[in-house]
């Protein structure tokens, strides 16, 4: 659904809307909240709802990122997304009752939106099993490194430990409840050393993906996420060598001087999954 690049996109400015549908990316997250100012909130409700209907996004996925249940906004956020052909609604702050209440009004709307809780506080990211679960609208989950440093009271670094904690809570459950999760933007648009060793925690934190604000990191992030041609040439040959035995019929064995087992085989299965391989 999200896949590997989601990317931001000021919902206020036609041209950088333009500017998204022609970039390699998987997702095109059309913001109403952080890069609008107060005084534009209708025109930009009114210029993403134009877009959407008059620009041709191909086969990225589009969603909205509405204002956040505490502010004067979000209503009408959500009565323009639920009229509109996009995918889902982009929720900020999220908490297990905003999403039970975005939930029922899209219901009783008749709206077949996905939801996406934007997770950027303690209390989230302490309550994520309960979030991404309150309703089964929810595919997917991001995470919001920059307010929830604030929240904590921490300075965002380089090394990115102060987010260490949120990012195994997010990565693990959204694992467990088997549904995509989007990392933090690394806010550096000219360090792609530092964005690709910032993409390596994420990636063995368990993420599916990372939402970005430059389209400089797009080449990069797709990179991270998708498997080296060795990756998937290992993964097929290991697959044929088990014929069509499930990965449960299979005991531990050495293959291309390695031991085998039911994760690895499990894990083959998956890279070629992702791959678009069958």
């Amino acid at each position: 659904m999200i896949g590997h690049v989601a990317i931001y996109v000021p919902g206020a400015s036609m041209k950088k809307i333009a500017k998204a549908v022609g970039l390699q990316v998987d997702t095109i997250v059309l913001d109403l909240e952080d890069s609008v100012a107060a005084g534009e909130k209708d025109s930009a409700r009114e210029l993403v709802a134009r877009a959407v209907r008059e620009m041709d996004f191909g086969n990225k996925f589009t969603m909205v990122r509405i204002n956040s249940l505490d502010s004067s906004y979000w209503q009408a956020d959500l009565r323009q997304a639920a009229l509109l052909p996009v995918g889902a609604v982009l929720i900020p702050k999220a908490s297990a009752k905003d999403i039970a209440t975005i939930s029922d009004i899209l219901d009783e709307a008749g709206a077949n939106l996905a939801i996406v809780p934007l997770i950027e506080s303690a209390v989230a990211v302490e309550n994520i099993a309960q979030i991404i679960t309150a309703s089964p609208r929810i595919k997917g989950v991001f995470f919001g490194g920059e307010d929830y440093a604030t929240d904590m009271g921490v300075k965002r670094t380089e090394s990115g430990e102060e987010i260490l904690y949120a990012r195994m809570k997010i990565g693990n459950a959204s694992r467990a409840f088997d549904i995509e999760a989007i990392d933090t933007p690394y806010t550096s648009t000219t360090d792609l050393s530092g964005l690709e060793c910032d993409l390596f925690r994420a990636k063995q934190l368990g993420f599916t993906g990372k939402s970005i604000i430059h389209p400089a990191h797009i080449d990069t992030v797709k990179r991270a996420f998708q498997a080296s041609p060795e990756e998937i040439e290992f993964a097929k040959r290991l697959l044929k060598s088990i014929g069509t035995a499930g990965a449960g019929d299979v005991t531990a064995f050495s293959f291309e001087g390695k031991m085998v087992d039911e994760p690895i085989i499990k894990r083959a299965r998956q890279t070629l999954k992702n791959a678009g391989i069958n």
